[in-house]
């Protein structure tokens, strides 16, 4: 392990993956350059971005700017930014994010625990500061991944606790840490590779802990896109069959194909039926990858589902995302299907719904 000397300041190899236009990006530079009590070392990742944002992080010589030629998608542009780094500890901040002064200090400290894979900061609105973005992110047993407390008001989290995933958008990790767990999963490309890290840090024993003192200011809009539907379903998928063991995807899998009926009707109503298709195409030509990927997961993992059980959500409650009308009826079937599969594995019996968010730390901290 990479350990910090005593008495030095805590370097941080803070990383920020660009495409496109980035506004913000000028400012996300300045702050993560003013944080206190840290030496940080500002990586850039091109993964095509404008022109005119690449002009301009070139010539901040507090920036290094790196790339592969190509669009990584955002977990292979984290790696290759962690890999062209060389401090004990790495943050992951989204371009259009604005930490706060104690923010990257705040994160790196948390990570003195060694049980703690993963601390994850407190994500507000920057239009709207006294919200929430993100208290940490959270999954559906189903796959489905939402940030915890959307447009909640701040003084609601303010508590450090464990959480089921960190928010990619401002986290930190220690170096060998992310190595242990094998950094990003690259095919992803975009949406929940926050939430699969996490998961897979979970699974390995480490905790992903939400830091309510490391505040940082996201501009957050969320899209609605055919790409998007298409990776979230997609990537759905690849979460739910290579981090389960076998015999919690055979309990689901009558609840898994109800649902994958549920929401192939609801993809045809509002026109995004060809992305759900193509999701399945994807997996079913990338099995070999699928299936090696999950062999190597469930090799390594030391920790078991019916521990982890508790983590996951048995109600889909996303502030920003209102399940359509037509799931709401599976969505309550799907819950007490998920409260029977945990007593045929022996985990715990899932949290009320309004309690689930308090509970969750207590439930966590014993796995």
């Amino acid at each position: 392990m990479d350990l910090q000397v005593e008495g030095e300041a805590l370097r941080v190899t803070a990383v920020v993956v660009g495409y496109g236009e980035m506004p913000i990006l000028p400012q996300c530079v300045d702050a993560l350059a003013a944080s206190e009590d840290v030496t940080i070392d500002i990586v850039v990742v091109d993964n095509g971005m404008s022109e005119a944002t690449a002009r301009a992080v070139s010539d901040d010589s507090r920036v290094r700017v790196v790339g592969s030629g190509e669009n990584l998608g955002f977990g292979g542009g984290c790696n290759l930014g962690v890999a062209c780094s060389t401090s004990p500890t790495v943050a992951f901040i989204n371009p259009d994010a604005i930490v706060g002064a104690a923010a990257i200090k705040t994160l790196a400290a948390t990570l003195d625990d060694p049980a703690i894979g993963i601390a994850s900061a407190r994500l507000r609105l920057l239009e709207e500061p006294d919200l929430l973005n993100s208290a940490g992110n959270t999954m559906h047993f189903l796959g489905l991944g939402w940030a915890e407390g959307f447009r909640a008001d701040v003084g609601t989290a303010v508590e450090t606790r464990p959480v089921t995933g960190a928010t990619g958008a401002a986290m930190a990790m220690r170096r060998d840490t992310f190595e242990h767990v094998g950094g990003f999963t690259p095919e992803l490309f975009l949406y929940q590779e926050d939430l699969e890290l996490s998961l897979r840090c979970w699974e390995l024993g480490y905790r992903v802990q939400f830091v309510p003192d490391a505040d940082v200011w996201h501009h957050y809009e969320f899209s609605r896109n055919a790409d998007k539907y298409y990776y979230l379903e997609r990537n759905r998928l690849i979460l739910v069959s290579t981090l389960y063991e076998a015999r919690t995807i055979a309990l689901l899998l009558p609840a898994l194909m109800v649902f994958e009926l549920g929401i192939f009707v609801v993809a045809a109503k509002q026109g995004w039926m060809s992305e759900k298709a193509r999701g399945w195409r994807w997996i079913v030509a990338n099995r070999r990858w699928v299936g090696a990927h999950r062999r190597t997961l469930q090799a390594r993992r030391v920790v078991s589902d019916r521990s982890l059980a508790p983590l996951l959500s048995s109600r889909f409650d996303a502030g920003q995302l209102q399940m359509p009308g037509l799931l709401q009826p599976v969505d309550k079937a799907m819950a007490l299907y998920w409260r029977l599969v945990l007593l045929v594995i022996g985990a715990p019996p899932a949290p009320d719904d309004g309690a689930r968010q308090g509970s969750r730390a207590t439930t966590t901290n014993s796995l």
